[in-house]
C-alpha cells in the first residue's frame, strides 16, 4: 500500500510540472484568435480584438489517459525499485 501511495504523490506532482510547462509553452505561442490544443490535452479559446483579449481553458478526455500512463509508468519503476531493496 505504500508504494501505491508514494507513486500516486509521485505522478500527481509530475504530470502537474509536465502540465504547467506544456500550458506555457502552448499559451505564449499562441498569436491569433481560434482554438488551439496543447500536446497534454488542454484546449484554448483565443479571441483577439482591438480592446480585449479572450481566453477561455477547457481539457480533452485524453489528458486521463496521459495521467494514467504518467501513474502507471511511476508505480512500475517503484515497484522494482522497492523489489530490489
Amino acid at each position: 500500500m505504500q508504494v501505491f501511495k508514494k507513486s500516486l504523490f509521485l505522478s500527481v506532482n509530475i504530470f502537474a510540472m509536465l502540465l504547467l510547462i506544456d500550458f506555457i509553452f502552448t499559451l505564449f505561442s499562441i498569436n491569433e484568435s481560434g482554438e488551439f490544443k496543447s500536446v497534454l490535452g488542454i484546449v484554448f479559446d483565443m479571441k483577439y480584438t482591438e480592446t480585449e483579449i479572450s481566453t477561455g481553458f477547457g481539457v480533452e478526455p485524453k489528458i486521463f489517459i496521459y495521467f494514467l500512463l504518467c501513474f502507471l509508468i511511476v508505480l512500475g519503476i517503484n515497484l522494482i525499485v522497492s523489489k530490489k531493496k
